[in-house]
């Protein structure tokens, strides 16, 4: 993604912090618009949009914010691996090489893969489309290969078949590994939705207009309306709504 905006005609500069899900970007207006690097970063198989103002971040307050809706959506479908994965694991080494067991284990597998683990292959199959690979990648690999092998080793077992035993299937592995990974992204996700909750926090705290000096006579501007240049009155007591140089008072 980095790459991609730095590529484009007129930035300056681009810093991508995929922690935050944010992207910095120095550019020339004259050259390049917001809109093209938007185009920029989808074209890379991410989403992107402008940052929102300080009303809509403090309107994600609370459990409606999207970071806690994908951390609770991540934990659910971990948990729920890991259960399946150590059922799978049980049943496995109850009954080693049983038709029916296996075709449980595929069912179960089929399941897990399809639901807990559709973002991880949505994902791969959107890095391999614009050309690249991310962990989506590695993950895909590893768990889609096993299955595939479990699944013709459960419908074919003499193409596996050795002195006369069942091949092995890799279903519990397979199962493990998406529950551990989204394990991970769930916790990722929370401790995002703690650094979101305390930006929200610290919006909070801003004042949601400013005194601005117009024609001679003070009025009331929204933040988002307030220029560089502009100049700003602030009364004792009042926080200060907006960066800037004391040119009087103290």
């Amino acid at each position: 993604m980095q790459r991609a905006l730095t590529a484009e005609p007129g930035v300056l500069n681009a810093s991508v912090n995929l922690v935050t899900r944010s992207a910095a970007v120095r550019y020339d207006p004259s050259t390049v618009s917001p809109a093209r690097l938007i185009a920029a970063v989808r074209a890379t198989g991410y989403d992107a949009e402008l940052p929102t103002g300080t009303e809509d971040i403090l309107a994600e307050s609370g459990d409606a914010s999207p970071e806690i809706r994908e951390a609770r959506s991540l934990a659910l479908r971990a948990s729920v691996s890991v259960l399946a994965g150590i059922v799978a694991m049980a049943l496995s080494m109850g009954s080693m090489g049983s038709t029916l067991v296996n075709y449980s284990l595929l069912g179960l597998t089929s399941v897990i893969l399809l639901w807990a683990g559709r973002d991880i292959y949505r994902g791969a199959w959107k890095a391999v489309r614009h050309g690249s690979a991310d962990m989506n990648t590695l993950v895909s690999l590893g768990t889609g290969s096993a299955f595939i092998y479990s699944v013709v080793a459960t419908i074919a077992p003499n193409l596996f078949a050795r002195n006369g035993m069942a091949p092995d299937v890799y279903y519990e592995a397979v199962i493990f590994i998406i529950g551990l990974v989204l394990a991970g992204r769930a916790i990722e996700a929370r401790a995002r939705s703690k650094t979101s909750e305390a930006l929200r926090k610290l919006a909070s705290l801003l004042p949601s207009v400013a005194r601005v000096e117009e024609g001679g006579a003070w009025v009331d501007k929204p933040l988002a309306q307030v220029h560089s240049g502009e100049i700003v009155v602030a009364r004792p007591g009042e926080r200060i709504p907006v960066d800037g140089i004391v040119i009087d008072g103290s």
